[in-house]
């Protein structure tokens, strides 16, 4: 059964003023229509990548960032360079891995691609010796495409042994007649000077960067995760 209406209010303020009030507007129907969109409550948005893949992409960079420093402690080296000879006369086990230096001779018509950060490198062996120079490709002019020529040029001289990411340089290069299968081979990264140029310190920006930041986001949502909900 409905419940009266209390109209005391509005008699009492007609028996005092000689005037009754206006009544209240109508409510219209559609102002008491609730919509589903009205109630709907989106849930939150779930993150692209969960604390754990943040881990582990936090410990895949710092691995990388691991490997850079002997490039970062050749970079600041402060050693003489070494001439480890001249076209047959050549003797790269003179010098220690990661030693600066400079050599001449024969470079053979045979040649090797390798890329890196969206870089291209040319791979040439220099005739009569074990060693193969990683160089920027498009150094050559034209004409000396597919042909032997003198070179000369200086950088950083490591044991092909010590560079896992070129391992299958030796056996594409034995392949061709190259180099011997079982000779220890030299790997001269042209142009990687002592404090010259940007050196390693781009690559140790990008890896420590990567590092640091997936580390704090990942952390931040693990504490996130385990922190009690606030009550309202």
């Amino acid at each position: 059964m409905p419940e009266p209406i209390d109209n005391t209010e509005k008699v009492e303020h007609a028996w005092s003023t000689g005037v009754l009030p206006p009544d209240p507007a109508p409510v219209s129907h559609a102002a008491l229509e609730t919509s589903d969109d009205d109630l709907y409550v989106a849930s939150p948005r779930r993150p692209l990548f969960s604390h754990w893949a943040l881990f582990a992409i936090s410990a895949i960079s710092l691995f990388f960032l691991v490997q850079q420093r002997d490039s970062v402690t050749y970079w600041l080296s402060n050693t003489p360079r070494i001439d480890i000879g001249h076209f047959s006369d050549t003797h790269p086990e003179m010098a220690p891995s990661g030693s600066w230096v400079t050599v001449a001779g024969i470079a053979s018509p045979v040649r090797g691609t390798y890329t890196r950060f969206f870089t291209a490198y040319e791979l040439l062996h220099l005739l009569s010796s074990p060693v193969i120079v990683l160089r920027p490709e498009g150094k050559d002019v034209a004409e000396y495409r597919g042909y032997g020529f003198r070179y000369t040029g200086e950088g950083r001289l490591m044991r092909l042994s010590d560079v896992p990411e070129l391992a299958e340089v030796r056996e594409r290069f034995s392949e061709k007649g190259e180099i011997r299968r079982d000779a220890e081979v030299y790997l001269l990264k042209e142009g990687e000077i002592p404090r010259r140029g940007v050196g390693p310190w781009g690559a140790v920006a990008i890896y420590f960067f990567l590092f640091a930041g997936t580390l704090t986001v990942g952390w931040r949502r693990l504490a996130a995760k385990k922190s009690p909900p606030k009550s309202a």
